[in-house]
């Protein structure tokens, strides 16, 4: 099997995101008489957050770009623990600040904005992202500007979707967790702690789950 490469030091790799970063949102941003800025935060030594440069950096970091038009603001973010590329944008003056994959998503353009941006550990992949989300902000740039209310509604919508579905995966892995644990007292007899359990997540117990509580409970109780 071929070896892997050796990790990129992290310096190279913010160093890299701001000067993608300049070079693919800065001739559209002077075409457009906008302004680009960027900046940089990690934890010190002493765990504190402060202003640093690439080459200084500590821990956790937080590498942005803030650039503006007349017509929207957009942030772009590098690092966090999972060093993801993130990109917002909003209609200049207004506080619609939605992801730009949303914005895509609202007009049907999903293929516009690149969805695998964690984990950029390669100098290669940098240029690609960076890129990508400048050619898709300045595409996406007259919708986010308009911000019409039916996309903005849109966005909204899939926003209320998304958190339903994520409530409804952690629900049911607190519902697979706590049975788990619960079958593990059933085995030791522990009656009390059986019922305890089941009962905390009862609206989400099978029939199987809801007689096995039942059953803990009586013998419990005798």
């Amino acid at each position: 099997m071929p070896e892997k490469p050796p990790p990129v030091p992290i310096p190279e790799l913010v160093q890299c995101f701001f000067d993608e970063a300049d070079g693919a949102f800065g001739p559209w941003l002077r075409e457009r008489h906008g302004q680009l800025t960027r900046d940089l935060t990690h934890a010190n030594r002493a765990g504190k957050l402060e202003r640093t440069t690439p080459d200084r950096i500590y821990g956790f970091f937080s590498a942005v770009i803030d650039f503006e038009t007349p017509g929207i603001l957009g942030t772009l973010t590098f690092g966090d623990r999972e060093l993801c590329i993130d990109a917002v944008a909003t209609p200049n003056g207004r506080p619609e600040r939605h992801e730009l994959w949303e914005w895509a998503d609202a007009i049907g353009r999903p293929e516009l904005v690149p969805r695998n941006t964690s984990f950029v550990l390669q100098l290669d992949r940098m240029p690609e992202i960076v890129r990508a989300l400048a050619s898709a902000t300045r595409e996406l740039e007259p919708i986010i500007a308009e911000g019409a209310p039916d996309i903005l509604e849109r966005i909204a919508t899939e926003r209320l979707v998304r958190q339903s579905a994520l409530e409804a995966e952690w629900r049911e892995a607190e519902h697979r967790g706590t049975v788990r644990i619960a079958d593990e007292a059933f085995q030791r007899r522990d009656w009390h702690r059986v019922a305890m359990l089941l009962d905390s997540v009862r609206d989400r117990l099978t029939p199987a789950e809801l007689a096995k509580l039942e059953y803990a409970r009586r013998r419990h109780g005798s």
